[in-house]
């Protein structure tokens, strides 16, 4: 719900990009052109003045839970030129999308190979690697501790950015979570555009979005700030909390969040947060002897949780049920009553 960025990560990923993705992509297309090859490493030995020989010999040697790199990149050179070609156009095109905010990014068939190699090598097995960090890179090591300590000090943020519902102070409720599911758009796996610090809850598929399909229109934390477009209710008679916007884009991230249910699941604690702020409004205009505009009212409850604001959940959906002053007065002093008995 908050709009975020993600400039510091996005750009050590561009290092990855420039020294991993982009040769290996083309040092496969041309091994497969030059010599018809099967064996990559073989190819590798016979370029060794190449720039990338070292780190692309480096990662041809890695394994992961029992795959080696080498395994998958020789079984990929089975595909014809064209088909790598094309994945490799896909790639750059998804990339480009994505970093120009257009989140129409269509499906697309990849090869087993090579998705195992975005999904286990590139994402899970070489974004934490300090030697290719390191050595290979000549840069700072990189992890996803990293990832999370450089999104939070960029947005000075501390709940989750997806949901509003959940901090992300716990070191194991912190996820980093890929819009597009790397399951399915593997090429966006490495691309910090495409990932997120959020809460665990965001990133399961029976609470949250996990790898359920996008649909689209569709918007996120990197293009705009989703909370100031939702409308929050408390259904007083039925006790449920309601989500509504104007926009297909929220609509379809509220439910691609599962916001609507997680919200009315989170019902008790918003209520007393909510009874709190509401007591601190009444001592306001009895203090000053007056009765707040509506304008004046949210006002207030933007300066009342000026200090909250990312740090402690629930800041669109109290500023949102406080925003409507009639509702204010009538419904939320029922809804105070209503808690107490």
């Amino acid at each position: 719900m908050w709009k975020v960025e993600n400039k510091c990560n996005y750009n050590k990923l561009i290092v990855f990009e420039e020294n991993v993705i982009i040769p290996f992509f083309e040092k496969i297309i041309d091994c497969k052109k030059s010599s018809n090859s099967f064996n990559f490493l073989e190819y590798l030995n016979n370029n060794r003045q190449n720039k990338y020989y070292e780190i692309l010999n480096y990662i041809c040697k890695r394994k992961y839970k029992n795959r080696k790199f080498i395994d998958q990149v020789n079984l990929l050179l089975n595909s014809s030129i064209e088909n790598l070609k094309k994945y490799y156009e896909i790639y750059k095109e998804q990339n480009n999308k994505i970093k120009k905010g257009n989140l129409d990014i269509k499906l697309v068939d990849v090869s087993e190979p090579l998705k195992i190699i975005f999904k286990d090598f590139f994402y899970e097995s070489f974004f934490n690697n300090e030697t290719l960090w390191k050595k290979y890179m000549d840069n700072e090591p990189f992890s996803r501790k990293k990832f999370h300590e450089n999104f939070k000090k960029e947005n000075a943020i501390y709940v989750c950015p997806y949901c509003d519902i959940d901090t992300l102070n716990n070191i194991g409720n912190k996820q980093v979570e890929h819009f597009f599911p790397k399951s399915k758009y593997p090429f966006l796996s490495m691309n910090g555009l495409n990932l997120i610090s959020s809460c665990y809850s965001c990133n399961l598929p029976s609470e949250g979005k996990g790898i359920k399909n996008i649909k689209l229109p569709i918007s996120m934390p990197y293009i705009k700030q989703i909370g100031d477009y939702i409308n929050f209710d408390i259904d007083i008679g039925t006790k449920k909390v309601v989500l509504t916007t104007e926009y297909d884009e929220i609509k379809n991230y509220i439910k691609l969040l599962n916001l609507d249910k997680r919200y009315n699941n989170v019902r008790e604690n918003l209520e007393h947060m909510g009874n709190g702020l509401y007591e601190s409004i009444l001592n306001y205009e009895n203090k000053m002897n007056c009765i707040l505009t509506s304008d004046k009212l949210e006002n207030f409850i933007i300066k009342a949780k000026e200090n909250d604001k990312k740090h402690l959940p629930f800041f669109f959906a109290l500023k949102s049920l406080y925003s409507n002053y009639d509702n204010y007065k009538n419904k939320y002093k029922k809804l105070k009553n209503n808690s107490n008995k």
